[in-house]
């Protein structure tokens, strides 16, 4: 679909969802503006190259998706008039926000510092930030920031958001080092960190106090996380194709008790060069799923008989299993009815699958190999004391007594 008739809708007073998203429209038509009751609208991954005015008209939107709009430049002001939008989403967007200036509110074009007349927003998604405002809305719970050109300046403005609860970071290239200072972030719950080219990352006492889960993506500098133990609620930890880490934790406080006291998830995938979780067992006691996938070079995990009491599942490759090492064999022993290899259970289903697809076609094959046969030559078989004639396939060595062609063989009783 690549254009919308004007009067399409205008029967439509009560829509509530609508969902053009893949679409190849490049222009809305002003009908749009009739769709008062609309609660959902999705406009990603479209042709649009602005967002119409009358989009103010729709005072009970509550969630606006444009993200993946390449060529999405202009987005009116009249957009702060949705007074109900809960959930803005421009990730992955070309938009360009403007400099607090009269220059660019004449040009109507929404700025950061519109987005602060937006009482009800609480969960935005921006990118391409080079200039900031102070004026984003405080009542915003969940942030993703994307191609951010002064991270440092951005952190301190997150920090006012005091019920800001989730906070994602992606792709900042000149992004280095991060430091969260002490008491900053304490209602954090959620932190994510996608594609960044950072190396080190501090956190002072008292930072981060609230955080529950971290999510580290594609950050392939980074070489370790020592940070995490001083994180005492810590509950997941995600880390995912980060090449250069090559330990979790380098050094830590002497008390196991310390470190991860209330940890319920770890998943590790395509760590290439991890060959360190800890330096000495951990003892994990909140522990319920470990996940490690594409991690050749980790040998060990922090385990030993009195930790992960909780453990549930252990989720790996049965090669990397089989090649670990244990302190102990106990250890491994306790351990071993709680691993499972995925993977070697769908190679399984595979297999018995193919099975399934090749018995009815071996029949179907033997089947039509016995009509061929039958087609060739008679068969000898009883009937009424009579004898049937053979007649041997054509270029099959006859022997035997009466095995010329036309002969009749006597059935005997």
């Amino acid at each position: 679909m690549d254009h919308i008739l004007t009067t399409f809708f205008s029967w439509m007073p009560f829509l509530r969802v609508l969902d053009l998203s893949g679409t190849k429209i490049r222009v809305l038509p002003e009908e749009i503006g009739l769709l008062t009751e609309l609660r959902y609208f999705n406009l990603s991954d479209t042709l649009l190259s602005e967002l119409p005015t009358y989009i103010g008209r729709l005072v009970n939107l509550g969630q606006l998706d444009l993200s993946d709009t390449g060529q999405l430049e202009t987005i009116p002001r009249t957009t702060a008039l949705c007074a109900s939008l809960e959930k803005l989403d421009l990730s992955n967007s070309v938009h360009r926000w403007p400099e607090e200036s009269d220059e660019h509110r004449e040009e109507g074009r929404i700025s950061l510092k519109d987005l602060g007349l937006l009482p009800k927003l609480n969960d935005l998604r921006l990118c391409e930030i080079s200039a900031w405002s102070n004026s984003l809305p405080r009542t915003i719970s969940y942030l993703t920031m994307q191609h951010i050109e002064d991270l440092s300046q951005s952190l301190l403005e997150f920090n006012a958001m005091i019920r800001l609860r989730g906070l994602c970071v992606e792709v900042c290239s000149g992004l280095l080092e991060l430091t969260f200072g002490s008491g900053e972030f304490c209602s954090l719950g959620v932190l994510s960190f996608s594609r960044l080219s950072i190396t080190k990352i501090d956190i002072m006492e008292t930072s981060l106090q609230s955080l529950k889960q971290l999510h580290i993506l594609g950050c392939h500098a980074l070489k370790d996380l020592t940070l995490v133990y001083q994180l005492p609620h810590l509950q997941s930890i995600e880390l995912r194709d980060c090449f250069g880490l090559e330990v979790l934790i380098s050094s830590a406080a002497d008390d196991d008790s310390a470190i991860f006291p209330q940890m319920t998830r770890i998943t590790l995938y395509a760590l290439a060069n991890l060959r360190c979780i800890c330096h000495r067992p951990l003892l994990l006691p909140q522990m319920e799923y470990l996940e490690v996938y594409g991690c050749p070079m980790l040998m060990k995990l922090p385990l030993e008989s009195r930790s992960a009491c909780n453990i549930k599942q252990i989720v790996g490759a049965q090669g990397w299993w089989d090649m670990l090492q244990w302190d102990e064999d106990k250890t491994k022993i306790k351990f071993l009815p709680f691993f499972k290899d995925p993977w070697k259970k769908c190679k399984n289903k595979k297999r018995n699958k193919n099975k399934k697809r090749k018995g009815p076609e071996l029949e179907k094959d033997q089947a039509s190999i016995t009509v061929e046969r039958e087609r060739e030559f008679f068969y000898i078989f009883r009937l009424r004391g009579k004898s049937k004639k053979v007649r041997w396939p054509q270029g099959c060595k006859q022997e035997g007594e009466g095995a010329s062609k036309g002969r009749e063989l006597p059935f005997n009783r």
